[in-house]
Order: structure tokens, then C-alpha cells, then sequence
């Protein structure tokens, strides 16, 4: 337990000082046009719905029929792109595709805490 606590403590270090030197991240851009291009990819993949039903004003429920199932695995599939912890609550509103392509672009742009730790750091 003591190394993980440990291992934790040095990245939370080593992403402190890349904030105050101002280094980037690393962290890829995605645009909302690449982020709708990969949701419409993996709407066709995942649950057979054809491309051309794919909007960005169409209900995932009404019009794609997705349900609290398909939603959960396509949550999987958008935390494998992102490469972030995706919470409930950031899909709260979520209605239409444009929705998760807009909520999928905020969670990019939002800084990210190391384990929750990046607060705990500075006490």
C-alpha cells in the first residue's frame, strides 16, 4: 500500500510541475468535428444504425433507439477515446448526439486531477 500511496505522490509531483512550468499536457486536441466523426463510427459499429440516421440533432433514445444498456457500452467506448474517467454526471443532460459530442468536448478540455489528488496537494 505504502509504494501505490507513493507512486500516487510522485505523479501528482510530476504533474505540479509541469503546470508551473507550463508544459503542455500531451493530452490530444480533438476536435467536435473528429469527436462526432468517432461517435458516428461507433454508433454504426456498435449498434447497427445506419450512418444516415446519425445527426447531430437526433435523439439517442427516440430516434437511435438506445437504451440504458447500449448507453453504458458506448460510455466504454468514449472512455477508451478520451482516456478519462467519465462520470455519471457529465452525461446527465445528454439527449441528442450533438449532446455527447458537446459534453465529450468539455470533459477534453477540462483539466483532469490525478487520482483526485491535484487538490489534495495543496494543503
Amino acid at each position: 500500500m505504502e509504494g501505490e500511496q507513493t507512486w500516487r505522490v510522485c505523479r501528482l509531483c510530476l504533474y505540479q510541475q509541469r503546470v508551473k512550468r507550463k508544459i503542455p499536457m500531451e493530452i490530444p486536441m480533438y476536435t467536435k468535428e473528429k469527436i462526432y466523426g468517432f461517435l458516428q463510427e461507433t454508433l454504426v459499429s456498435l449498434f447497427e444504425i445506419d450512418a444516415s440516421a446519425i445527426t447531430p440533432e437526433a435523439n439517442l433514445y427516440e430516434d437511435l433507439d438506445i437504451d440504458s444498456i447500449d448507453a453504458v457500452d458506448l460510455t466504454v467506448k468514449l472512455k477508451e477515446f478520451t482516456g478519462r474517467r467519465i462520470q455519471p454526471s457529465d452525461f446527465k443532460q445528454v439527449r441528442t448526439v450533438q449532446d455527447v459530442v458537446d459534453a465529450v468536448y468539455d470533459l477534453l478540455n477540462r483539466p483532469e486531477e490525478i487520482d483526485g489528488l491535484a487538490s489534495a496537494g495543496q494543503d
